[in-house]
């Protein structure tokens, strides 16, 4: 119930924007790469074959970002996804385990893409209609 609040407070935060407003896109000719690094000096969270509480697999990331994809286009088009929302909730803090390092780093990501696509939904720049998103939510095999 928790992730659905927080989630609910993130969409409830976005603004309602004009279909004429163009949202900036920064490139990387507009903005430097980052400073590279010593491989050592750099965090990333282990991807492999998934333990409890300390690793995520690449399908694990896929899945997330799936969701994510599916639901903000769903919130996008103003479509009920609430028990969907449970159902991903669940996944969620099985994958990602509430107070972990896994989960301070993958949800904040998880709900960025839930706000980005709902944003472009809204803004008609989706390659997908509100109908078919509203098809792919009732067919999406929902963990």
């Amino acid at each position: 119930m928790r992730f659905i609040r927080v989630v609910l407070a993130v969409i409830l935060s976005l603004p309602l924007v004009a279909q004429s407003e163009q949202k900036e896109k920064t490139t990387w000719a507009q903005e430097p790469p980052p400073i590279a690094r010593k491989r050592s000096e750099v965090h990333h969270p282990t991807v492999k074959k998934r333990s409890p509480k300390n690793t995520v697999s690449p399908k694990d990331i896929d899945r997330m970002t799936t969701y994510a994809t599916i639901l903000g286009r769903a919130i996008g088009c103003r479509i009920n996804v609430d028990s969907e929302m449970t159902r991903v909730g669940k996944w969620m803090d099985l994958t990602f385990p509430p107070g972990t390092a896994l989960q301070r780093t993958y949800l904040p990501i998880f709900l960025e893409g839930i706000k980005h696509h709902a944003l472009e939904q809204r803004q008609g720049r989706s390659p997908d209609s509100c109908e078919t998103i509203q098809k792919e939510v009732r067919e999406f095999p929902w963990p």
